[in-house]
């Protein structure tokens, strides 16, 4: 029995409810050394099996968290091939194109959204149980706030994670804003850069606004500003009609947050509207693609 949970999830390629309601009772009878079972030929945890599947979309989110809080240190337990549950969930996410299309009129693009919608959420819940940890599969990343700032999580998730009890208990505690990462970018960095300005908005620190962001080169009024929105997964290459009304009204909303976001960031630090390359009223951004634009 010692290794009966291993054995149901090997067979997860053809997991059903039943398969599911087997596992759930397996939980309740004996979940915390379940769950901690590592398999002997790869050394994979109950959870690194079905994350590593697809995420483990085709889990309940019940289970999945029944299963996370019977073991939540697995989370950085490496398997043989030297991979935590994380280095699955971020290659996941590298690998699915964000689908912002949420009005679009085509069946194939609600199908699009809804499984980035429960990807989101899974990913949440992840960052829940293990909100105070470091995030090994990158090395440039030092806290698990700098993943979850470019993961377009559900609406005010991220600011969730900044109250949570489990992460403000930590010894940086709400202070991981003013985290750097390995390279030297902070939160604020990286979800400008990544475009989710929802997460962008959470993560303002005044100590923040004003430092150059050493991968770009750029102040963080400049990153918002020199993002290009766009929708992607939108274009199939079918059909330009389509591609009206919707999709033009979901890229105004963006832009409309973009523009609120870079004068929001620039009126924190105006001693910048003095620099070389920004008069008044104008932001020039000093990329490779130059681009104005107006914040007042």
């Amino acid at each position: 029995f010692e290794c009966a949970l291993a054995e149901v999830l090997s067979l997860n390629r053809i997991q059903t409810p039943a398969i599911e309601r087997l596992v759930e009772k397996i939980l309740a009878i004996n979940g915390a050394e379940q769950a901690a079972y590592p398999s002997p030929r790869n050394g994979k945890l109950p959870i690194h099996r079905i994350v590593s599947h697809g995420l483990g979309l085709r889990w309940s989110d019940d289970l999945i968290r029944k299963l996370l809080m019977a073991h939540p240190t697995g989370m950085s337990v490496k398997d043989l091939g030297g991979n935590t549950v994380f280095d699955y969930v971020w290659r996941f996410l590298q690998r699915t194109k964000r689908v912002a299309a949420r009005n679009s009129s085509r069946a194939r693009q609600r199908a699009k959204y809804k499984t980035q919608e429960k990807m989101a959420a899974r990913v949440f819940m992840m960052i829940q149980v293990y909100a105070h940890g470091k995030v090994p599969h990158d090395d440039c990343t030092r806290f698990i706030i700098h993943a979850a700032a470019k993961t377009p999580l559900p609406p005010n998730g991220l600011q969730m994670i900044l109250t949570d009890p489990m992460f403000t208990r930590t010894s940086v505690g709400s202070s991981q804003k003013t985290q750097p990462n390995n390279e030297g970018r902070y939160p604020l960095h990286i979800a400008l850069h990544s475009g989710i300005w929802e997460n962008a908005h959470c993560l303002i620190h005044p100590l923040l606004v004003g430092i150059v962001d050493p991968a770009t080169g750029l102040y963080p009024f400049q990153l918002a500003a020199s993002y290009r929105p766009r929708l992607l997964g939108n274009d199939d290459g079918n059909n330009v009609n389509h591609k009206k009304e919707s999709d033009s009204d979901d890229l105004d909303k963006q832009e409309a947050s973009q523009i609120s976001l870079t004068y929001l960031l620039l009126r924190e630090i105006p001693v910048v509207c003095k620099m070389d390359g920004i008069s008044d009223g104008e932001v020039t951004v000093p990329a490779k693609k130059r681009q104005r634009v107006s914040v007042g």
